[in-house]
């Protein structure tokens, strides 16, 4: 693959933040207290979704987010800091920063701030806002809790639940408060928070993942029985795809991925992959799911690998990687995939590559961490774009035959980069 000009990308969530005080003042950088000091957190509640975590609301990554359970539209945060450090502000989301799903949630229009039980301030929201925003605070440590009060209802109305993909508690603290190195602050659910009701499964959510069976056919026979009572309850309901033929839907074994580097831990082993294929509602997908073995023999549906679709906006990997790493001191599984971005003019009238226009190269990669009984995968945390024009064998080759990028993967901080390489 060409070289780009220094083209590399770093792991979102970097843990302090480089904020700095006004100009006035002296130039002192603003850590991420949550990250750089031994914080506490309590959420009001949580989603009933074993795929939701509560340390998603702290993990520096804005495509992951904290759900509160279905209803509690008054959730709270409340933030434990060392009364040694100083609080300038804290950064909160008003939503889930992620796409389509930033309009389809609810989103926070004002939240109020408190204290060791006294009130700080209101603030209001811009709910139109996906990034963090500020809520000034210019407190010493203690007991904060942050409290939603007004929210502005999201395009979906059976989601009922408050979403926020990030919050940082920016401020200054003496060198004795500061830790030796960056990490996650201990993230608790309020004692006596209720399940929330199950909320009935979309097509697009229905996977593999996390899925057991004595057999490959086992877990796929499930997920199709799954997807096929969610056809029947849309059809009943008035909600389109009369017509849908439960022949088109598959889900059958291909090879997995060779493991390049590591083995996993614990017994675990990676016998093979599946291909999964079936109409969302709105596209004919084709999604790819390596498949995990316990060491007591279970089949468990592992982490996606690759995602396609038939309406153009998510093309086919041409090639996929997989590798264990060091992350923390823990063996994490790196996958990683590259797909060539086809623009609508790429194309002659005659159905060849048009050399003249730049095609773009997207790297994808992804972490999971393997926990006994099942693996824990974060989201893609990283993509590097590059936009450059196709030599002759990717012009013949219509993009296949690329490349993917195994990314560095620091130890310590589990930060991951990528670059643009031969």
């Amino acid at each position: 693959m060409q070289n780009a000009s220094n083209a590399t990308a770093l792991a979102q969530g970097d843990a302090s933040a480089s904020a700095t005080l006004d100009a006035g003042a002296p130039r002192e950088v603003l850590l991420n207290l949550l990250h750089e000091t031994d914080a506490e957190l309590t959420l009001s509640s949580r989603v009933d979704n074993p795929r939701d975590y509560p340390e998603h609301l702290v993990d520096g990554k804005r495509e992951t987010a904290w759900n509160g359970k279905t209803g509690d539209t008054n959730a709270w945060i409340e933030v434990n800091l060392d009364p040694r450090v100083h609080v300038a502000s804290f950064e909160i989301t008003a939503g889930f920063d992620k796409g389509a799903p930033f309009e389809q949630n609810l989103r926070i229009k004002k939240v109020k701030v408190e204290r060791d039980g006294v009130l700080v301030r209101e603030v209001t929201l811009d709910p139109a806002v996906r990034g963090p925003q500020h809520v000034p605070v210019d407190k010493p440590g203690g007991r904060f809790k942050i409290t939603v009060m007004e929210t502005l209802p999201g395009t979906n109305p059976k989601w009922q639940e408050i979403v926020v993909s990030e919050l940082a508690a920016l401020g200054t603290a003496p060198k004795e408060v500061r830790l030796a190195e960056p990490k996650l602050p201990r993230v608790n659910v309020a004692a006596g928070s209720a399940p929330a009701p199950k909320r009935a499964a979309e097509l697009w959510e229905l996977s593999v993942d996390g899925r057991e069976g004595r057999t490959v056919r086992e877990v796929c026979d499930a997920w199709k029985k799954e997807l096929m009572s969610v056809v029947r309850r849309e059809q009943k309901a008035g909600h389109g795809l009369e017509g849908y033929d439960e022949k088109s839907v598959i889900c059958t074994e291909m090879a997995a991925p060779a493991l390049e580097a590591g083995a996993l831990p614990d017994g675990w082993s990676i016998p093979t992959a599946v291909t999964l294929g079936f109409f969302d509602g709105v596209a004919v997908k084709e999604d790819r799911y390596l498949m995990l073995r316990r060491k007591d023999g279970i089949i468990v549906g592992g982490p996606e690998y690759s995602s396609a679709n038939d309406i153009g906006d998510s093309g086919r990997p041409s090639g996929w990687r997989a590798a264990m790493m060091q992350s923390k001191g823990a063996a994490v599984l790196v996958l990683a995939s590259v797909t060539m971005e086809i623009p609508m003019t790429a194309w002659l009238p005659d159905g060849t590559p048009d050399a003249s226009v730049d095609w773009m190269a997207e790297h994808r990669a992804r972490v999971c961490h393997v926990e006994s009984p099942r693996m824990r995968c974060d989201e893609p945390r990283m993509t590097l774009f590059v936009k450059r024009t196709m030599d002759a064998k990717e012009k013949a080759g219509r993009g296949k035959g690329l490349t993917a990028e195994l990314p560095t993967l620091d130890p310590k901080s589990g930060r991951m980069q990528v670059e643009d390489g031969e």
